[in-house]
């Protein structure tokens, strides 16, 4: 089974010169903890909620004075379409992340492998193993 049959295709996006208030507020509405971080659907890193939390400046900012690329992580793990859901769960073990965004060739964001994906429509075994590394 490849990536491509398993990963969600309905991925939401940010760029990096968006405001946090912007970031937020995709998470909120969407219900999601990872945003992507884009430029024209290139990958140039990814901003979590956690991000949000841990490097937001003490000082008195609001969301809306800061910029996604502050608090993004600009190295981020990625994994092909076409690549088996095998090498892709090594991957998400190895690096310890729960969501893995998958990319073209040209390195465009099509996609995002989850846990959750794999539970519900690839393997629960293999779902188990990646929770069992990040957790």
């Amino acid at each position: 089974m490849l990536v491509r049959d398993v990963m969600n295709r309905e991925v939401i996006v940010v760029g990096p010169e968006s405001t946090l208030k912007e970031a937020v507020r995709k998470m909120r509405n969407f219900d999601i903890g990872i945003l992507p971080v884009c430029v024209d659907r290139d990958l140039v890193g990814i901003v979590t909620d956690r991000d949000v939390a841990i490097r937001l400046p003490e000082e008195e900012y609001t969301l809306s004075n800061i910029k996604v690329r502050n608090v993004m992580s600009w190295n981020v793990e990625w994994c092909f379409q076409d690549d088996s859901i095998g090498e892709a769960v090594k991957l998400m073990e190895n690096k310890r992340v729960r969501r893995l965004p998958v990319v073209d060739y040209d390195k465009k964001m099509i996609g995002i492998l989850s846990i959750g994906d794999l539970a519900a429509r690839g393997d629960v075994e293999l779902a188990y193993r990646v929770f069992k590394s990040v957790f």
